[in-house]
């Protein structure tokens, strides 16, 4: 099997063009989820139709606030079911110390936040060695340089002080994509989302119209499966 062609581009300008004739696939549509949770640990299994490339998308997961048994219920799964790459698709890091909303009684530090997920990155790493990861920038994470704009501009141009730096992404082996860029997959449009939106879908249907191509997205903190038609389908 070949591997779908990845691109990172610069997203597209107004009044261009995105239609094409889309490659035409025919393949099984049955899904069987089966979830158990046993003494060793969590196991899931999923029978799904063979793919050439397979993807996991996992977004929000706002370290170090996550939700921890969601995340080793998804790293069971990914066991179970391996793929080729899994995309990080923005706010993996809350960078809550610097956010200009008002705070609670959280106290993790800045160094703190970044110390703990460039930890938990290694081990996604260390625990899926065979695995492609990519980081897309979300809002979360250009807090820190929302703050260094406003605060200290001269700043701006260090670049020990970029997202990718601090989290030692490079290091690790996981591609970075800033939020100044499109990242696309086959005939599918990776983004971390601008629109939050208050019906569930909505939001990614905005998506769907900036840039004409079906999306996946995250931000919202919904799950929402959602169609729209156009003329070639």
């Amino acid at each position: 099997t070949s591997r779908p062609p990845a691109k990172v581009q610069v997203p597209r300008s107004k009044g261009e063009s995105t239609y094409g004739k889309p490659e035409i696939k025919k393949s099984s549509s049955t899904l069987c989820e089966t979830y158990k949770e046993a003494e060793e640990g969590v196991n899931v299994s999923v029978v799904v139709s063979d793919n050439d490339y397979k993807v996991a998308v996992l977004s929000d997961l706002h370290y170090p606030f996550e939700d921890k048994k969601a995340i080793a219920l998804v790293k069971a799964y990914l066991k179970d079911n391996p793929v080729d790459e899994v995309i990080f698709l923005g706010d993996v890091v809350d960078f809550y110390s610097v956010s200009s909303y008002l705070k609670d009684n959280r106290k993790a530090s800045l160094q703190e936040e970044i110390a703990y997920a460039v930890k938990r990155l290694q081990e996604w790493v260390e625990e899926f060695p065979s695995v492609e990861f990519r980081f897309l920038e979300g809002n979360h994470e250009t807090r820190l340089a929302r703050l260094i704009s406003k605060q200290a501009p001269e700043l701006a141009g260090l670049g020990r002080l970029k997202v990718d730096s601090l989290l030692e992404l490079e290091d690790l082996g996981i591609d970075f994509i800033p939020t100044s860029q499109d990242l696309e997959i086959g005939d599918m449009t990776f983004t971390h989302g601008t629109f939050s939106r208050k019906n569930a879908g909505s939001s990614v249907l905005g998506e769907f119209d900036k840039t004409g191509s079906s999306t996946i997205q995250g931000h919202c903190h919904r799950l929402a499966l959602t169609y729209k038609r156009n003329k070639q389908g």
